[in-house]
């Protein structure tokens, strides 16, 4: 009996197993459309796309870096307007008035697939 029970969820584990990759694949896609959406939104107000990040300039016109990234220009199009607020684009980016908000991670630019994806905590810097 046991063993039949133990053969059963060996035959159903990884159909539900598939199941939740399925529903994370989705969530995943939404998350990508969200962006796209948030970077035609940004479009739309700004007549150009978000910069692909924004530095300083050293005395000669040299880019010291680093900067922060598009993800965070994007921030009020993805309902994130609380954290976006909270960035000083004034400072420099590793400053301590920074340091809160540059490890932030964004639900909607997280793939709940990977736990190492691209999109982690500090992807709003560069």
């Amino acid at each position: 009996m046991i063993a039949i029970i133990g053969i059963l969820i060996g035959l159903v584990l990884p159909a539900v197993q598939a199941a939740r990759e399925s529903a994370r694949r989705i969530q995943c896609s939404n998350s990508l459309k969200q962006v796209g959406l948030a970077l035609q939104s940004y479009h739309d107000s700004s007549r150009a796309f978000p910069p692909g990040y924004i530095s300083e300039l050293d005395s000669a016109g040299n880019e010291i870096g680093p900067g922060w990234g598009w993800a965070s220009m994007v921030l009020p199009q993805l309902e994130e307007s609380p954290l976006f607020e909270q960035i000083s684009f004034s400072s420099p980016i590793e400053d301590d008035v920074n340091r809160f908000v540059r490890v932030q991670s964004v639900p909607t630019l997280r793939c709940p697939s990977r736990a190492d994806a691209y999109f982690t905590p500090g992807f709003l810097a560069l």
